[in-house]
């Protein structure tokens, strides 16, 4: 039973850390875009960033909150390399938020099979909603 508990204890600190995570700024205050800036919050995840390369990055409008300040996310895929192996193109998101007088803040990315805090179908279900576009 203490082995339950304590696995439990674990996943709930890991889960108020990815929680806290998509809700924390990185940064706030920068004169580069905020494209150039989500993906230079991904780089910081890879092994060998300066190889890495980027396509089909779109910005996603999410939703407003109740101090009209704008949620979105930059999806896109990355290309990578760990161990001096390529492992090809691995999707990520950025949450950002926009504030009513143009400053942008740039939440910690979220990479599929790069940074391992998120299984799989966690982050095939969070990329549904958040990258996806419904039609």
């Amino acid at each position: 039973m203490k082995h339950i508990y304590s696995y439990l204890i674990v996943f709930l600190i890991a889960l108020v850390s990815y929680i806290g995570g998509l809700l924390t700024p990185v940064s706030s205050h920068s004169k580069m875009e905020p494209e150039a800036r989500a993906k230079e919050s991904v780089l910081d995840l890879l092994a060998y960033p300066a190889a890495a390369s980027f396509r089909n990055m779109t910005y996603h409008s999410f939703r407003s909150d109740s101090h009209g300040r704008e949620i979105g996310f930059y999806c896109g895929e990355v290309f990578g390399f760990e161990n001096e192996l390529p492992y090809g193109f691995k999707r990520f998101f950025v949450r950002t938020l926009k504030h009513s007088n143009g400053d942008i803040d740039i939440s910690i990315p979220m990479a599929e099979k790069i940074d391992d805090m998120l299984s799989q179908d966690e982050f095939d279900s969070l990329w549904e909603t958040r990258c996806v576009t419904k039609k």
